[in-house]
């Protein structure tokens, strides 16, 4: 069974690649709308098991500030049960090219952002589009993640463990609610969702260990379980430039700090924005005026 390359799902800005990448044009709630011609657009990849929906506040967090947030979601086939992949999507290297495919065809400078599997996601996607002489996006920002190869060994035999020690993760990690995953009609299909993308973890084997074309940002949480703070140090190197930051939380520290996660990204963006004013950034070779990573806050003195 194939879909078509490009295919257009209601009124909301929802378009789906055949390999199965979703980005979502969506609206703050209250009626206030996105920004018709943003000055740049970020698109978020959620972790494993996650969707559009994990980034839903994003849209209302970052109104005003010139960025349009854009989510991805994996898109199951609509005729297939509930957890069940389109075909090219069920290896990470074939979300990345999905991705890679609709970031392709975006007009304007975007940033693209990755949480936990999503890092993993976005390296690849970065590392695609330079071997296809695509720009790369004005930014990379890394979430909750330890550099690619400790991150999948890590969640090794998770995909396949019983379900209580999946639910135990989850509840270490946090950000799903316990009643949701014993809920007997909501739990199973939500296991089944982390356990598909643990397995696409599992399997993925990195594509490449040179630098990226594009400066990265490395966030991480204070108290995350998982990755140490010493370990986000292991992205540098990645890239020509690398910054790294932490904020309060866990795992999820880029929901519940969003905020400070807010006002730092626009930071990275300015200071981008200002190295390439300056004489350009070493390898960051995106099309669009000088401003476009430079978004500003309304009341914000320049």
């Amino acid at each position: 069974m194939r879909v078509p390359r490009s295919t257009r799902l209601g009124e909301r800005g929802w378009r789906v690649s055949a390999e199965g990448a979703l980005l979502i044009a969506d609206r703050p709630r209250g009626g206030e709308p996105a920004a018709a011609a943003p000055e740049l657009t970020l698109v978020c990849v959620p972790h494993a098991g996650g969707s559009a929906a994990a980034f839903r506040p994003w849209v209302r967090a970052f109104a005003g500030t010139g960025v349009a947030v854009r989510p991805v979601q994996w898109a199951p086939y609509p005729d297939l049960e509930p957890g069940r992949d389109l075909v090219g999507s069920r290896t990470l290297l074939a979300r990345a090219a999905a991705l890679g495919d609709e970031l392709r065809r975006m007009t304007g400078p975007y940033v693209l952002l990755g949480h936990s599997l999503g890092a993993v996601v976005a390296t690849e996607v970065v590392r695609l589009l330079a071997g296809t002489g695509d720009p790369p996006p004005r930014r990379l920002v890394l979430c909750g993640a330890a550099p690619v190869g400790r991150e999948q060994r890590r969640f090794q035999g998770l995909a396949g463990a019983p379900d209580e020690d999946v639910i135990a993760f989850l509840n270490l990690i946090g950000g799903t609610p316990e009643e949701a995953l014993r809920d007997p009609e909501v739990g199973p299909t939500l296991l089944a969702l982390v356990r598909r993308d643990l397995a696409l973890l599992e399997a993925y084997r990195p594509t490449g260990a040179g630098p990226l074309p594009c400066p990265v940002s490395v966030y991480g949480g204070r108290a995350d379980p998982v990755v140490g703070v010493e370990e986000l140090d292991g992205w540098r190197g990645i890239a020509a430039e690398v910054r790294v930051r932490l904020f309060d939380g866990g795992h999820f520290f880029l929901h519940e700090s969003l905020s400070a996660l807010r006002e730092a990204l626009l930071a990275d963006c300015r200071t981008e924005a200002a190295a390439r004013r300056a004489g350009g950034s070493p390898g960051v070779g995106a099309s669009g005026a000088d401003a476009a990573c430079h978004p500003q806050r309304k009341g914000e003195r320049s």
